[in-house]
């Protein structure tokens, strides 16, 4: 068993719907039994009514929803940010970072990575008065260098899919605690 109290999180793709959480402490474990509803691709002037029918069904059932917002491509659609905003204001919406910009995050140097990670992290703050935990990568890919940029951010979670890239992993954090 762990000296330490550890976490890992491991959120499926999109396309799958679901969550595997577990949060592991000391001679305890305890499942999350969950499922996280995530909506990825969130900007301006792209599908507004589909992303704002979307927000609007989770709204009217009162039910949580992850928002991966891409922050470089957001801030000018007043439609998109009220409905984020009414949602955030609601508790219901828990605002992650989908990139600066929609680019495969693993093409990036580890700098790049972690400059444009900071860059969208200041944006949100900027936007809606709160920085994110979540980082939500583009294609769903990511690599040593993304969580290492991640790590120096404080951003402590990840929520990518399986793929090559990711060697079917877990992601491990022994700094989230819940």
């Amino acid at each position: 068993m762990l000296a330490c109290i550890a976490s890992y999180v491991l959120i499926s793709g999109i396309s799958q719907q679901y969550v595997e959480a577990q949060i592991m402490q000391t001679g305890k474990q305890s499942a999350c039994n969950c499922v996280i509803f995530r909506l990825d691709d969130i900007h301006d002037n792209w599908l507004r009514s589909a992303q704002i029918q979307v927000m609007n069904l989770f709204l009217s059932k009162d039910q949580s929803l992850s928002v991966g917002i891409v922050m470089n491509a957001t801030g000018s659609d007043g439609q998109i940010l009220q409905k984020i905003t009414e949602g955030q204001g609601k508790g219901l919406f828990e605002l992650a970072i989908h990139g600066w910009n929609h680019v495969d995050y693993t093409k990036l140097s580890e700098q790049d990575q972690e400059k444009t990670l900071a860059l969208a992290n200041n944006k949100m703050q900027a936007l809606f008065g709160v920085k994110s935990n979540i980082f939500i990568p583009p294609y769903g890919t990511f690599n040593n260098s993304t969580l290492v940029a991640m790590s120096n951010l404080g951003i402590g979670i990840l929520s990518a899919g399986s793929s090559h890239t990711n060697d079917n992993r877990f992601v491990w954090n022994p700094s989230v605690s819940s």
